[in-house]
């Protein structure tokens, strides 16, 4: 029985996350279809890192100092990231999205939030809490 559960939730739980990376209806940026997985993890730690060095994209990705600047060079020209000089220091480079991306992005996780939000909804308070006491019983052994 524990083995027929255990596949019944993380069935469940597949599922859910599938139906939440639907992409919302709407405008969304050219070549979005076209990015490659690593192009998207760039971005996506770039928007969820205050100030991000080529370095620091680097290592988060597990890439040479090479490979993250041919990479940041396909973004930069498709106008996804931008380079943007300290004030202080002139050697030091940081990545940003674009003002379109960073919008593009802040409206899907937006989007994203409610439908989760509505789902979650038909939970009980009490079933609520539950799901929190076990989902952090879980993220805790990670």
């Amino acid at each position: 029985m524990s083995e027929d559960i255990n596949q019944s939730i993380i069935k469940r739980l597949l599922h859910i996350v599938r139906c939440s990376r639907q992409r919302p209806k709407g405008n969304k940026p050219a070549g979005l279809e076209d990015m490659t997985i690593l192009q998207m993890q760039a971005l996506m730690h770039v928007k969820h890192s205050a100030e991000t060095k080529m370095s620091d994209l680097s290592d988060a990705l597990g890439l040479s100092a090479s490979s993250a600047s041919l990479l940041v060079d396909r973004l930069v020209a498709g106008d996804w990231i931008m380079r943007v000089p300290d004030n202080t220091d002139r050697r030091i480079v940081y990545l940003r999205l674009t003002p379109r991306i960073d919008r593009h992005f802040s409206k899907t996780f937006r989007v994203k939030m409610s439908k989760l939000e509505q789902q979650l909804d038909i939970l009980t308070d009490n079933d609520k809490c539950e799901l929190d006491r076990i989902l952090a019983i879980l993220e805790g052994r990670l």
